[in-house]
C-alpha cells in the first residue's frame, strides 16, 4: 500500500522529470505551465494518480 506522503513523493519526483525534460527541450515558461495543467487534469479525469503500483 502507498502511503500519501509516499505517493506526494513520487508525484514531485514525476513533476520535477517534466519540468527538467521540458528545460532540456527548451520549452518556454507558458508552455511548461500549460503541460502541467493538462497533466493534472488528465488524472483527474483519469480518476486517480499518476502513481501505480
Amino acid at each position: 500500500m502507498i502511503t500519501e506522503s509516499l505517493c506526494i513523493a513520487a508525484i514531485s519526483h514525476l513533476r520535477q522529470r517534466l519540468l527538467d525534460d521540458m528545460a532540456v527541450r527548451r520549452f518556454s515558461q507558458g508552455t511548461q505551465r500549460n503541460y502541467l495543467r493538462d497533466v493534472g487534469r488528465f488524472a483527474m479525469f483519469l480518476g486517480r494518480l499518476g502513481v501505480t503500483n
